[in-house]
């Protein structure tokens, strides 16, 4: 029972404090109390991120040690892992060198994994034409082709088509994937405080 109550408790507690805080500005314990609240927050995170790093590379250790199928991969996880903790810790995260490890290497497998994307969803189009041949699937495949086609400078009136289908459909689509995510946000925040929810005490 004791354990289902401490943690309940504290997170009606942080929760309201936080609100309150948010809805009462002027109110400077409340606003200190909030302030407090949101730094111990923050420790948690930075100490859960830490066991998180501590995790990943125990995991692929055991990998490793065992010899297990893709240990060759783990290998190059674990070394990439402590080589971009140790660059950081010892220049900071805007070093020369940290820098150059962010535009020589994560920007371009960035790049590299959205082209993959588009190659994943022209594939997926022609799989969708292959099997349900519908308004959907012909929308989909249509619009797709636009937008691979309007990057070219040879068909500008495709390139403002795609130009319209990134900055109207696609802009309202994702503030409203947003929307969604805020509400449920609100919602389980919500559940929480009034202790509807208790994932904390499972």
């Amino acid at each position: 029972m004791f354990k289902r109550i401490l943690p309940t408790a504290s997170a009606i507690l942080s929760g309201l404090i936080v609100l309150g805080g948010l809805l009462f500005p002027g109110y400077a314990p409340l606003h200190a109390a909030r302030l407090l609240v949101l730094q111990w927050a923050m420790i948690i995170v930075a100490f859960a991120f830490i066991l998180g790093f501590l995790n990943l590379l125990r995991v692929h250790a055991y990998r490793v040690g065992r010899r297990h199928k893709g240990w060759f991969t783990s290998l190059l996880v674990i070394i990439s892992a402590v080589g971009a903790a140790a660059l950081v810790f010892v220049e900071g995260p805007t070093g020369p060198w940290s820098r150059r490890l962010l535009d020589a290497l994560l920007i371009p497998g960035e790049g590299a994994l959205l082209a993959l994307t588009a190659v994943t969803l022209t594939l997926a189009a022609i799989r969708m034409l292959r099997v349900r041949r519908g308004v959907g699937g012909l929308l989909f495949a249509v619009v797709l082709l636009i937008l691979l086609l309007g990057n070219f400078p040879y068909l500008p009136h495709l390139g403002t088509a795609a130009a319209w289908l990134r900055e109207v459909p696609a802009m309202a689509g994702m503030r409203g994937l947003v929307l969604g995510v805020a509400i449920g946000i609100a919602l389980t925040a919500l559940r929480i405080i009034l202790g509807l929810s208790q994932p904390h005490s499972d």
